[in-house]
């Protein structure tokens, strides 16, 4: 019986909250593409605070390695990005 009464309030207690993480500081930023991006053949890496990511662009456009590219977000393992 006590269970029944406790569990909301420990399930409250315990909530993950939604916080920033470090990747979330990357959004909004410049990189430069150091693997031209191409969605339909599924290559493309840029370079962004000395890492190096894979990236796809938004809209499916081809962007050419050496182009800066600003990062719109974060999908798995994966940079979003849309050409400047």
């Amino acid at each position: 019986i006590s269970m029944i009464y406790t569990r909301p309030i420990v399930r409250d207690k315990l909530k993950v909250k939604n916080t920033p993480t470090n990747l979330d500081r990357i959004i909004g930023q410049t990189a430069i593409v150091i693997e031209t991006i191409d969605n339909e053949n599924g290559k493309g890496q840029i370079k962004i605070n000395g890492l190096v990511w894979t990236a796809r662009t938004e809209n499916g456009e081809i962007v050419q390695k050496g182009e800066h590219v600003t990062v719109k977000s974060i999908q798995g393992v994966k940079a979003i990005v849309s050409a400047k």
